[in-house]
C-alpha cells in the first residue's frame, strides 16, 4: 500500500520509430491507469502501460516537499517549432484530462512545464515553451472544464532537455504535467 507514501511517476519517451518497427499494437493508458499513480492510496508498481513508447513508471521520491502528495509526469508532445499538439500528444492529454477531472483530484494543483528542443534561439525557445504549457492548460480548461485556478503553466525553453544527448530530438518538445499538491 502506498498510503502516506511519497510517489513520483515518470513517463518515459522512447523513439516512435522504434515502436513503429515493432509492429505491435500498443494500448493507450486509461484515466484509471493515471489515477493509480496520482493518488497515494492507489496501488501500482513499475511500468504498467506502454503506448507508442510512453511508459508510465512509479517510484518513490527522493526529496519530497510533502510526504503525502504524489506527483506524476507525462510527456505531451508537439509538432516541430510549434505549440500544436501531435496526435499522440492530444490522445495522451485526453486520457490524462479524464483522470484530472476525477473527484479525488479536485483538491490538487497541477503544474504544466513546457519544454523545447535546442533548435532555434534560447529566447525563441523560452517563448515557445510557455506557449506549449499554455496550450495544454487551455486544452484542459476547454475540454475538461478544469478550474483555471488549479492549473499553473511555466515555460523552460531548452534548459531541461529530456534527452540531452540528442538536443534536437522531438522527444524534447513536450509539456510535463505534475500534481504539485493540495490547493490552498
Amino acid at each position: 500500500m502506498f498510503k502516506n507514501a511519497s510517489i513520483h511517476v515518470v513517463a518515459c519517451i522512447i523513439s516512435c520509430a522504434i515502436l513503429a518497427g515493432a509492429g505491435e499494437a500498443q494500448e493507450v493508458p486509461t484515466p484509471n491507469d493515471f489515477l493509480q499513480n496520482l493518488l497515494p492510496d492507489e496501488k501500482a508498481e513499475g511500468v504498467f502501460k506502454s503506448w507508442r513508447g510512453k511508459g508510465i513508471k512509479r517510484k518513490p521520491k527522493e526529496k519530497a516537499e510533502s510526504e503525502d502528495i504524489p506527483s506524476f509526469t507525462i510527456y505531451v508532445t508537439f509538432e516541430f517549432a510549434s505549440d500544436q499538439l501531435t496526435n499522440d500528444g492530444e490522445l495522451l492529454l485526453s486520457q490524462a484530462g479524464l483522470a484530472l477531472i476525477d473527484k479525488r483530484m479536485r483538491k490538487y494543483n497541477i503544474f504544466l512545464a513546457g519544454h523545447t528542443d535546442s533548435v532555434g534561439s534560447e529566447s525563441t525557445n523560452m517563448i515557445l515553451s510557455q506557449r506549449r504549457a499554455e496550450t495544454v492548460r487551455n486544452y484542459l480548461i476547454d475540454n475538461f472544464k478544469i478550474n483555471p485556478k488549479q492549473l499553473f503553466a511555466q515555460g523552460y525553453g531548452e534548459t531541461k532537455l529530456l534527452f540531452p544527448e540528442n538536443p534536437e530530438g522531438d522527444a524534447n518538445r513536450r509539456v510535463e504535467i505534475k500534481n504539485i499538491g493540495l490547493k490552498d
